[in-house]
């Protein structure tokens, strides 16, 4: 009996040995892929760190640190807007809406101004707790307006009551996501604006039915007078614009030489464009200008701002 058990003792420990072995010789392997890996993501991180330095001191050198710094503020805003109406946070999904009624459509061009006070009150709201908004309002599922603030005039002078055939309509229904569209004229007003439009359901994290579009429509006097505060006394010689990404004018420092078409034959356009930051030298009516350019991501597309300055 002892001496069976003294064979079987034998395979143990060599089968403890081996263990022992293997797991010295995994254990180095193991700590290395560790080190490797924290070293990856460290020097992810690191790379991360660097980009974002490297281009805050281009966009300082180039001097649109300041201007794009602000319009980035000023679009996070606008899009935290969005995302509060997409997620819930306020009252554009609420239910039950106004059943709109063919009288209503040709007589106010949506609800009245006296109902679904809780969706106008809000709309409201934004409009005067956000200068870079002109215009709020909401779309029901088929794009037939349903109502817009301030009621008088972009409800109560449109000639227009259905916006499917508009690209933000249609963008932020085929995304789900907030959609901004180029430069474009007010049905109601005719002055030209951009609007961001976002899709609301009534499950937010499924996007099972669609509630309505809400539309808000930008303030380009908002805009402008934001390039002429980044203006300094002593820059006579230079000009900023806010271009959209068809190349028309949102804002400009300059109150003369407003050209639509200029811009989308520059080079800095299309290189800015492309998301990339620089400065070239370029002919403007006629003249040499340094132009410095930058993207500016705004929902699913950029704005470009540009710093014109002479060339001596």
């Amino acid at each position: 009996m002892v001496k069976g058990l003294g064979l079987m003792v034998i395979p143990v420990l060599f089968l403890i040995i081996g263990i022992s072995a293997i797991t010295f010789m995994f254990i180095p392997s193991m700590s290395t892929y560790s080190v490797m890996n924290e070293n990856q993501n460290n020097s992810n991180t690191n790379q991360s760190q660097f980009s974002i330095t490297t281009n805050l001191t281009l966009l300082k050198q180039l001097d649109l640190h300041t201007l794009s710094q602000s319009l980035n503020n000023t679009i996070s805003d606008l899009m935290d807007i969005a995302e509060a109406s997409m997620n819930g946070s306020n009252s554009f999904g609420n239910m039950p809406m106004v059943n709109i009624t063919s009288e209503m459509k040709m007589k106010y061009h949506g609800i009245p101004s006296d109902l679904d006070l809780e969706k106008r009150n809000e709309a409201k709201k934004l409009l005067a707790t956000n200068k870079a908004l002109l215009y709020v309002g909401l779309l029901l599922p088929n794009g037939d307006r349903y109502f817009g603030e301030p009621y008088s005039p972009y409800q109560t002078n449109s000639s227009i009551t259905n916006f499917a055939y508009r690209d933000h309509f249609i963008g932020a229904v085929e995304t789900n996501q907030p959609y901004l569209s180029n430069t474009l004229n007010a049905v109601s007003t005719g002055e030209p604006l951009a609007i961001l439009a976002n899709p609301i359901y009534s499950d937010a994290k499924n996007n099972n039915t669609l509630i309505g579009v809400q539309v808000l429509g930008l303030n380009y006097t908002y805009f402008n007078d934001l390039v002429k505060s980044a203006m300094l006394p002593e820059d006579s010689n230079k000009r900023f614009v806010i271009i959209d990404s068809n190349g028309t004018e949102i804002a400009d420092s300059s109150s003369d030489n407003k050209n639509m078409e200029l811009y989308k034959e520059l080079q800095s356009f299309q290189n800015a464009k492309n998301g990339e930051s620089g400065i070239l030298v370029e002919k403007v009516n006629g003249k040499n200008m340094y132009i410095s350019y930058t993207p500016i991501k705004f929902a699913q597309t950029n704005w470009i701002v540009l710093l014109m300055s002479t060339k001596d």
